[in-house]
């Protein structure tokens, strides 16, 4: 688990340095640009996505059958969000305020039921 965060955050760490802090804030928090709007994009469709893979989980007889596809799914899901979560308190100017925002907080609560059980581990 602990190899899964630190690749994660490396990999929001390079990007920030590719991208740049200012370019990332646009990309990420402003739709008014190709970029922005693609990010937009992408996130609501992998929001849809996984919330449409919760839905038909919810059904014994379709788990049943897609036990390990949908645990998959789960965690491809959970690390695009905390990429996304990560991403966001680097380009802001104060990530503690972004943290304690309602968006902010809505974004952990998002991942959290993933990772609960191995941060309760530890």
């Amino acid at each position: 688990m602990s190899l899964i965060m630190a690749s994660l955050l490396g990999l929001a760490l390079l990007l920030g340095r590719w991208l740049g802090r200012a370019r990332l804030y646009r990309i990420i928090f402003e739709a008014d640009t190709p970029a922005g709007k693609a990010f937009d994009v992408v996130l609501l469709l992998a929001i849809v996505a996984s919330v449409l893979s919760v839905v038909l989980e919810s059904d014994p007889r379709i788990r049943g059958l897609y036990l390990a596809p949908f645990e998959t799914l789960e965690w491809c899901f959970t690390l695009l969000f905390s990429l996304e979560y990560v991403l966001r308190l680097l380009c802001v100017g104060k990530p503690l305020r972004y943290a304690t925002s309602f968006y902010g907080v809505v974004d952990l609560v998002a991942i959290l039921p993933t990772f609960g059980p191995y941060l309760y581990a530890l």
